[in-house]
């Protein structure tokens, strides 16, 4: 005789296992019929005198963009990533835990506001900008975050911060992520590297011992998905000083072909 506990575990399960391809099913058909899609949002706030461009005034400016529809936790995921990057590059003290664009601005702006009341000849404004966008590659948002920075020193600062999401699963993708081998993948970037750099600097060739602080080629923290294959993305320092600027380029999936795999 069939024991009644094992049929009841049996049939729980299959309650289970049918209730889990319902959920996936609705999923996979919210992802069809209502497809993540962005808009750009806005913020902005002043602080200080103002009253000539560039002087005695705080900026914050963002357009950045926001997902809206498709699966709520893909949404989640590239909306929590694009809001904490652009409150580390406002926030004057990263110690500090704040969760929203006003009272970010407002520290900063009270910040540049006690600097000013204690070096009355200081004129030097302020500012921080963000221009950002996001592009669909097939089942990938790509986001792109082109921050500007400037609170005194010697030079503003420049930093791109690029992102890119599984829209499926709402995960972040790490270059590894994606590699299949990657000693091959480090020899042909470095090519690139160099021939990116050759051609920045107009000279026949580039010892690579020359940058990353003579410790050897790096892969890129920031990388971009695209129809066309990989783009690779060094900000200022990462690769070489601030005066050499930014090191970009493209590698083709035909030559990232049994390298790359998405």
């Amino acid at each position: 005789m069939t024991n009644p506990s094992y049929l009841l575990v049996v049939f729980f399960s299959l309650i289970l296992l049918i209730s889990c391809k319902n959920d996936a099913g609705k999923n996979a058909k919210e992802t069809e019929e209502n497809p993540i899609s962005f808009e750009t949002k806005s913020f902005e706030r002043k602080g200080g005198d103002c009253k000539e461009e560039h002087k005695r005034c705080v900026v914050v400016k963002l357009n950045y963009p926001f997902a809206k529809d498709g699966l709520e936790t893909t949404r989640k995921s590239i909306n929590q990533y694009v809001s904490s990057v652009l409150l580390e590059s406002i926030i004057p003290d990263p110690n500090e835990k704040i969760t929203d664009f006003d009272t970010a601005a407002a520290q900063l702006i009270k910040y540049y506001e006690e600097q000013m009341a204690e070096f009355p000849e200081y004129e030097m404004g302020w500012a921080v900008e963000v221009n950002g966008n996001a592009e669909l590659i097939d089942s990938f948002a790509v986001i792109t975050l082109p921050i500007y920075s400037f609170m005194g020193g010697a030079h503003p600062n420049h930093f791109t911060s690029i992102t890119n999401f599984n829209l499926k699963s709402g995960k972040e993708i790490k270059l590894l992520d994606i590699v299949v081998d990657t000693k091959a993948l480090k020899t042909l970037a470095e090519k690139r590297f160099i021939e990116a750099r050759i051609s920045d600097y107009d000279v026949e060739e580039v010892d690579i011992n020359d940058f990353f602080f003579g410790d050897g080629y790096h892969l890129p923290e920031n990388f971009a998905i695209t129809k066309d294959g990989i783009f690779f993305y060094y900000n200022p320092y990462e690769a070489a000083p601030y005066a050499l600027g930014t090191t970009e380029f493209l590698i083709s999936f035909k030559d990232l072909e049994g390298i790359v795999k998405l």
